[in-house]
Order: C-alpha cells, then structure tokens, then sequence
C-alpha cells in the first residue's frame, strides 16, 4: 500500500493584519515608553535627594559635636563632614521651582557647590545665615540630582532644596515650620508644596 500524504489547514496571519498589530504596538509604546522613563528618571533624582538629605543631617551631627553653632552659620561650614568629590566653580546648574531666578551660577561666587560621587551637586549660598539662635532659624542647602543645567520646563532637572533648622530638623522649603526664619535667602511661605519638585518624596 502506498503512502498517503495528509494536508492539514494552517492557520496564519496575513501582511495586512501583522502590519495592524504592528502600528498598535507603536502606538502603544509612544505613549508607555517616556512615562516610564521619566519614572525612572524621578526615582533615580529621589534616590540622589534623600542620599543628599542624609548627607547633610549627618554632617551637621558631626559640626554640633565639634562646634556650638551660632547665628552666623551657613552651609558651607559643614564641608569638612561631608562626602564629596571636588568644589565645582565653573559650571551653572538648576535652581528649584517657583523662583524668579531658576539657574545657579557656581562660578559666581554666591554659591558654594559640591560635585557628589553620584554625579548630582549640592550647593548652598554661602550668605545664607540662620540669622538667630532659636529653633525656627533656618538655612538652606540645595540637592540638584544630575549636576548640570537642563534647560528642562517644570520639575525635570530641577533641584530640591532643604531647610535645616538650629536645632538639627531637616525639611523641604515646601514644608517649612510657620514662623521659620532665613537670613540671606529666600524664605517661601510656610507648607507650600509648589517649592519642590513633583518628583520628590520623602517615602
């Protein structure tokens, strides 16, 4: 006997319906693809914030123990506690949000700025004062997450700064105490979230 061939029906997809799936495909990684990025992104400039926070409490720690602090202390004299890779006073990085100069000139020398290991930079500007002893005297130091000038609109790039108290709190200027005291700087109003960044979060 011979042998008989057995044909089955296969079942395909033709050009027309690959090149539908396809173009669904586009459509939907258009608009997945940058917002997961920017997740990424902000994740990363958090991570880079609360490393810098921590940095900076713990600096200030170490100053307490060394130091009584006085009414003429700013940031800067915390530098001997800190971490970091070299003084930048070349470059212009971002400022925060919600402030009518947004850039931050550290060749100008205004601010000190501090190149990290982590490729951000904290700076503060060395006229800044808690202008007081009591523990609603305040000064600022500020985290910029990529180290560099952006020229981004909104949030992105931008950089979050702190408020740290006489008495060692540490907060974001959009969460400042009612009453908080800054010599030499900008004091935003007390709980206005609009002084940080979207990304930020302390969770």
């Amino acid at each position: 006997s011979g042998i008989k061939a057995v044909h089955k029906n296969t079942i395909g997809f033709t050009l027309a319906e690959l090149l539908i799936a396809l173009l669904i495909l586009g459509v939907i990684a258009t608009f997945t693809i940058p917002k997961v990025l920017q997740s990424q992104q902000n994740s990363r400039d958090n991570a880079v914030a609360k490393e810098a926070a921590g940095m900076i409490s713990g600096a200030y720690q170490a100053y307490k123990q060394n130091n009584t602090p006085t009414a003429a202390f700013n940031g800067s004299m915390l530098t001997p506690y800190m971490n970091y890779v070299s003084i930048d006073s070349t470059n212009t990085i971002d400022h925060f949000p919600n402030i009518p100069f947004p850039t931050v000139n550290c060749a100008g020398g205004v601010y000190l700025c501090l190149r990290m290991h982590n490729g951000s930079t904290t700076y503060m500007s060395t006229g800044n004062t808690f202008g007081g002893t009591g523990n609603l005297n305040m000064v600022q130091l500020c985290s910029e997450p990529d180290g560099r000038l952006t020229g981004a609109s909104g949030d992105t790039g931008k950089a979050v700064c702190f408020a740290l108290y006489y008495h060692g709190k540490l907060t974001t200027l959009g969460q400042i105490e009612p009453g908080s005291t800054c010599a030499g700087g900008l004091c935003p109003p007390a709980l206005d979230p609009s002084f940080d960044p979207d990304w930020f979060s302390w969770n």
